[in-house]
């Protein structure tokens, strides 16, 4: 890295604009909106630029000559040389006058010469004129914007928010969230609209749900301590309910939800940070405004961050997420805006991923400081009987039509109980091939096939239609045998 000095700027008086209390100490001002760290001599007249983004610092170091006004630097410009106005010279009263010019005498008459043809010089030859070339207006310069900001939380409000109390279930209260900051887009699901069964699991014995409940009362009872956020990390293969968990959690909790997909036009440092935009002015100038993207919002209003396949992150940008899953709960927007974005106590962080050790293509490994700074839960795919209570509830199967077991093993009546019952088995045991097949299916398909025998489908179309048809090759080999082994009658192709 090459060595950028810093620039210094020296002043006959005091500067008037800095408090005596500053000098021989450093603090903060804006040039061109951005932030700058400057130290001030003891004396009060030389000023030091000690901090600033890159770009900001190369033009500074560039200029000879800054103001400081109202907490801001401002360009010295150069005023323009006075040119002294000539004037005709006067004479000294001792110099002699020199006399007047005397008429001349009249020439003296010759006889005229005999006419001779006129002699034509040469016309010239015109030298080619430069085209003129349009002078353009000189543009207004450009100014920098940045929307309003919520405030930060004043102590007395952390307090009252830490004595807040937190359900098991239903909506949590949070006096302190920036609601009037928070975009549309951004608020929590219509109650009732998201459709999750929850289930225990070995890590979350009595179902994800409470588990959720349970790390946001402590996120805020440890945050509005000062101690280490408590953030969590749902892992499972694809079509285990991660995502879909977290939204009814932010459903059921009235929190807003600022959900990121598994999506690279999603996931770009711009739309995850922010981005400045050049936008015109009535005035026919122009001007930049920063706009704070998707982490910013919610680290600056609160509630709840969903970070879907956080392993396909860009690196960038979860370099600077490790102080914001921590004790400082801050992030640095360094050569960006230059703001350094303090997080609401009420931040609630959840990513949700697919491990590595699945061998499924494409995904990362976590980093160990990110997976150190979050609780895990792993999700697999729901019992059988659980899974076919969502079908159940989903395509709204009267019990004549679908009556779940009580266990894994049992086998659901009704019109359609026994054919659903083979198809989860098949779905259980190409589940267990997953690390060997391209796709691994999910509960979606349980879902049309159910749909697709009520609509009158026969066995065998269906199968054809919402699973077999899906795969290719040797999958689709993988996919026969799993068939063969739960339907004897199973005629292949």
């Amino acid at each position: 890295m090459s060595y950028q000095p810093h620039p210094t700027f020296r002043y006959a008086r005091r500067i008037k604009h800095i408090k005596p209390r500053f000098y021989g100490g450093e603090r903060w001002l804006r040039f061109r909106g951005r932030r700058v760290k400057v130290r001030v001599d003891p004396s009060g007249r030389a000023l030091t630029v000690v901090q600033a983004p890159p770009d900001i610092m190369q033009e500074l170091t560039q200029l000879k000559k800054v103001r400081v006004v109202d907490g801001r630097l401002a360009v010295e410009k150069p005023r323009a040389p006075v040119t002294p106005t000539a004037s005709p010279a006067q004479p000294s009263p001792t110099q002699t006058l020199p006399p007047p010019p005397q008429p001349a005498p009249p020439p003296a008459t010759t006889p005229e010469p005999a006419p001779s043809e006129p002699f034509q010089a040469p016309e010239p030859t015109p030298e080619p004129q430069p085209e003129p070339v349009e002078q353009q207006k000189p543009q207004k310069p450009v100014a920098e914007v940045y929307p309003a900001k919520p405030p930060p939380l004043t102590r007395k409000e952390i307090e009252a928010t830490r004595r807040a109390p937190v359900p098991n279930k239903g909506r949590i209260p949070a006096p302190y969230i920036r609601w009037n900051f928070v975009e549309k887009r951004y608020y929590p699901p219509e109650p009732g609209s998201v459709t999750y069964m929850d289930y225990p699991s070995p890590d979350a014995k009595k179902g994800v749900l409470p588990e959720l409940y349970h790390a946001f009362a402590m996120n805020r009872k440890y945050v509005t301590e000062g101690k280490d956020p408590v953030s969590i990390m749902l892992h499972g293969p694809a079509g285990t309910g991660k995502s879909i968990a977290v939204e009814k959690f932010a459903e059921m909790a009235g929190l807003p939800y600022y959900y990121i997909p598994a999506e690279p036009a999603a996931m770009t440092s711009e739309q995850l940070l922010g981005r400045k935009e050049i936008e015109s002015t009535p005035e026919g100038g122009y001007r930049t405004v920063w706009h704070d993207g998707t982490i910013v919002q919610a680290a600056r209003t609160g509630g709840i961050l969903h970070i879907d396949e956080f392993s396909l992150m860009d690196p960038e940008v979860t370099a600077r997420l490790h102080e914001l899953f921590d004790s400082k709960r801050r992030l640095s927007l360094e050569g960006l805006s230059g703001e350094l974005v303090r997080a609401h106590p009420d931040l609630f962080v959840v990513i949700s991923l697919n491990p590595a050790e699945l061998g499924i293509e494409g995904v990362k490994r976590l980093s160990s400081p990110i997976r150190r700074r979050f609780r895990g839960i792993y999700m697999d795919y729901p019992p059988l009987h659980h899974e076919m209570e969502v079908i159940k509830k989903q395509l709204g199967f009267k019990d004549t039509e679908l009556n779940p077991p009580s266990t894994t093993s049992g086998v659901a009546t009704g019109k359609y109980g026994k054919e659903i019952t083979q198809f989860m088995r098949i779905l259980n045991d190409v589940r267990a091939k997953q690390s060997e097949l391209a796709y691994v299916p999910t509960s979606s398909e349980a879902v049309d096939f159910g749909r697709e025998l009520k609509t009158g489908t026969d066995f065998e179309t269906a199968i054809h239609r919402t699973l077999l048809g899906k795969y290719v090759g040797d999958d689709r080999l993988k996919i026969n045998e799993s068939i063969k082994a739960h339907v004897p009658t199973w005629r292949g192709e």
